[in-house]
């Protein structure tokens, strides 16, 4: 897959499209989300400018994953779910929007791993139907 990280904090000239594995799934409520369209918001560009680092290098660490970089960016997507765990209340072919913590691997790349409460499933929104397309959700996660 590819994903748009970062190897160390500057600015958004830090930022490369990359090739990385895809996310594994590690828990049963975990889902693995093959992503349509990610925004980018003023939180993403102060991480990758070093914004609360400190913090959130504590956050990672409490999940077990103390490994700061690369750093992949984006709170917010819309996709499509590929892989689900066994807890999980949505199935593979599900489409999905959600936003992902600020100290998990962001939505910046073709695929990442949610946990299950993270997303809504596209009928649950109240202006959105279940044939809202992933081109018209772009102008809602971007907005």
């Amino acid at each position: 897959m590819r994903a748009w990280r970062s190897h160390c904090y500057g600015g958004l000239a830090e930022l490369r499209l990359e090739e990385a594995r895809v996310p594994p799934l590690c828990a049963p409520d975990h889902l693995l989300v093959r992503v349509h369209t990610s925004s980018i918001n003023p939180l993403d560009v102060a991480m990758v400018g070093g914004y609360g680092a400190r913090a959130l290098n504590a956050l990672r660490a409490l999940r077990g994953a103390d490994v700061e970089f690369p750093l992949v960016v984006g709170r917010d997507f819309c996709g499509e779910v590929v892989a689900a765990g066994a807890g999980s209340r949505l199935r593979a072919g599900r489409r999905v929007w959600g936003v992902v913590p600020p100290h998990w691997p962001g939505a910046h790349a073709d695929y990442l791993v949610v946990k299950d409460n993270w997303v809504i499933a596209g009928h649950r929104f109240a202006h959105a139907s279940i044939n809202t397309t992933h081109e018209t959700s772009r102008y809602v996660v971007t907005w």
